[in-house]
């Protein structure tokens, strides 16, 4: 009975993982972070599987689910986040080459331009 409680651990861990990344993939900011937890849970989720091929592998299956899971989640709201931000600033970062020239030597003009003395 006790090796095949050690088999679950690595599942057990795999499972908590994959849960605190699809938490966290919500969050702006902090979802890059769920995605690194996402693959590590993806990888442990694995593992879990290959070394209980012969034994019940249902919580390593629902952590390597819920880890596939959540990076879809990351994906899907960082493409999200990014479109929202493209909206809020209109054409701002749209700028072409020229006009950006053009705007750097207008700001270059009225700077003011010091000598230096030996």
């Amino acid at each position: 009975m006790e090796k095949a409680k050690e088999k679950k651990v690595l599942g057990i861990i795999a499972l908590i993982i994959a849960i605190f990344a699809l938490i966290l993939s919500w969050v702006p900011i902090v979802n890059n972070i769920a995605a690194i937890f996402a693959v590590l849970g993806i990888i442990l989720g694995v593992i879990a599987l290959v070394i209980n091929r012969k034994n019940k592998k249902t919580i390593a299956l629902i952590a390597t689910i819920l880890s596939v899971l959540s990076i879809i989640v990351v994906l899907a709201t960082q493409g999200l986040y990014s479109k929202a931000i493209d909206d809020a600033l209109g054409n701002q970062t749209k700028m072409s080459p020229q006009l950006l020239l053009q705007l750097l030597h207008q700001k270059r003009k009225t700077i003011p331009q010091r000598k230096l003395s030996n």
